[in-house]
């Protein structure tokens, strides 16, 4: 199980994550994303780093931010066991209002993708772990056999 623990970040302490994503051209790119349960989405990027990663277009979302872009950018990170791709959503309200509160921040990432793994935090960090945990064995998934 690979972990990545951060302390918060920003003016007001926000909860955040460092992933790689692949950009159109197959390069590595890594960003610094505020961790959102409040967000439906996988992703909430800036602009311009929307255009760096969205391999293909899909159609646009309506959400409290209005109409958006959305397309696919693929999440690639095989030292956790990820390779995957999100859907990603393109908002120039969202890209400045992070920016405003951390240079580093390039978007939200949102509960489905935090759904992925464990998630969580403490007073002064916030921690996601892949795969996620269980506290199950198999013993407790399998069903009673009828005698």
């Amino acid at each position: 199980m690979s972990e990545q623990k951060n302390f918060y970040l920003g003016r007001s302490g926000r909860p955040w994550l460092k992933l790689d994503f692949l950009t159109v051209e197959g390069a590595r790119e890594e960003l610094a994303l505020v961790a959102d349960t409040g967000c439906p989405f996988d992703l909430v990027l800036a602009p311009e780093v929307f255009d760096r990663l969205s391999v293909f277009d899909l159609p646009a979302l309506s959400t409290n931010f209005g109409e958006l872009l959305a397309g696919r950018i693929r999440l690639y990170m095989p030292e956790m066991g990820i390779d995957r791709f999100l859907v990603a959503l393109r908002s120039e309200t969202v890209g400045s209002n992070l920016a405003a509160e951390h240079p580093d921040f390039s978007g939200l990432i949102g509960l489905p993708f935090l759904r992925l793994g464990e998630y969580g935090g403490d007073p002064s960090s916030f921690y996601f772990r892949y795969p996620p945990h269980s506290h199950f064995t198999q013993e407790d998934h399998e069903q009673p056999q009828a005698r």
